[in-house]
């Protein structure tokens, strides 16, 4: 404890004392893209992606970091930045910002290591550890950028949704800056970017609609979902699933042939009602017993797929996404095809044809509530309870 407090005094009495040499070094900043972060409603970060004039190296700044625990920090300290290394080109930078998200995908708990500079308004010279922790929380795909001390952590939380919309505004950023002109152009290119984040007005890549809408998609981590899945199969026939999705919670009504079935789960448990006998199955959850809707199908189209724009109509973008040679995931369809809504940027229809079995993934919506996830015994009075646990 008074180690940690004497840390805090440290970084109290830096805030006052920043050297002009600091202050003059901070204004070689030259922003390039940038998002206020917050979860559960309380600010974490600024995400930065800039340019240092100086040097022409570019850095992600991931914010001010706390300090305390693993999981919870003292936010306190509103000088020292965690910068870390993105590239000495925009391309390399791009690049390495694509890296870091894929991380998103992993298991929970997942953990990779690279090199960062935690200091005051300006990359140092020095670099140590910093461990990015994949996470979740109450739903939330989340990454945590941390630096060990002997008693204590500093950490910071930066979600799925913030860190796409910061790489989507990088990737505008490059395409109106093909060959970095100057900051008066780079002023004017940040109107463009938000004229084009508003009014989607202007042309756009296959990529970039994808981006934009794997960003859009990352939303319902914490706003919760609802989509609808279609799974043709020979002789089965055609399998047909709703699911509503909020964090750990999930309603999930399945239609196919002459059965039918509505599950709901939690993180520990899961109901599930047949209207045939007016039976409610209660079991433990686990992992193999989760059928939450899965939207896995959206995740490597960026990265996992050669996109081109087959049409274009006044409400959206249809996109053929073609299995690339370096997709080694075996589970990966070949071909798919995608519609995309140019009013929200979410999928209108993803579609996938195999030898084995067809499947669609239709009518993906943000805005799910808590009681539309939640089973209520009080909905089935006569059922017959059968419980499992």
């Amino acid at each position: 404890m008074k180690r940690l407090l004497v840390v805090l005094a440290a970084a109290l009495m830096a805030a006052t004392t920043l050297s002009a040499q600091v202050l003059e070094k901070a204004a070689q900043r030259m922003e390039l893209a940038t998002v206020e972060t917050e979860i559960g409603g309380y600010e974490t970060a600024s995400l930065e992606v800039f340019q240092l004039r100086d040097k022409g190296t570019y850095w992600l700044s991931v914010g001010h970091l706390g300090i305390g625990g693993d999981l919870v920090q003292l936010q306190f300290d509103p000088v020292y930045e965690l910068f870390i290394p993105l590239g000495d080109t925009l391309e390399e930078a791009v690049e390495k910002m694509k890296e870091l998200k894929a991380f998103y995908r992993k298991p929970r708990r997942a953990t990779m290591e690279v090199q960062g500079s935690l200091a005051a308004l300006y990359p140092g010279e020095s670099f140590e550890p910093v461990t990015i922790t994949s996470r979740r929380l109450l739903g939330t795909k989340i990454l945590s950028f941390s630096v060990k001390r002997d008693d204590f952590v500093r950490a910071t939380y930066i979600t799925k949704a913030d860190f796409g919309s910061l790489l989507f505004s990088l990737k505008a950023y490059k395409t109106l800056h093909p060959k970095e002109k100057q900051r008066t152009m780079k002023r004017l290119a940040s109107l463009l970017v938000a004229l084009i984040c508003v009014s989607g007005l202007f042309a756009q890549t296959p990529e970039e609609i994808v981006e934009r809408m794997s960003a859009e998609m990352a939303k319902g981590d914490v706003e919760g979902f609802s989509m609808d899945f279609n799974l043709k199969l020979p002789i089965v026939g055609t399998v047909r699933s709703h699911s509503l999705v909020r964090g750990d919670k999930f309603k999930l009504e399945i239609s196919g042939q002459d059965k039918s079935s509505i599950a709901w789960a939690d993180a520990t448990t899961r109901w599930t009602y047949d209207p045939k006998t007016n039976e409610i199955t209660i079991e433990n959850m686990t992992a193999s017993s989760s059928d939450n809707a899965n939207t896995e199908a959206f995740d490597n189209i960026a990265d996992g797929y050669k996109l081109t724009l087959k049409k274009e109509t006044a409400d959206a973008w249809y996109i053929v996404c073609k299995k690339l040679p370096s997709n080694k995931d075996k589970d990966d369809s070949k071909k798919m095809e995608l519609t995309v809504s140019k009013k929200t940027y979410l999928p209108i229809c993803l579609r996938s044809k195999t030898m084995l079995f067809n499947f669609s993934i239709e009518n993906y919506a943000l805005g799910v509530s808590e009681e539309s996830v939640t089973f209520n015994p009080a909905a089935y009075p006569n059922a017959t309870i059968v419980d499992k646990r």
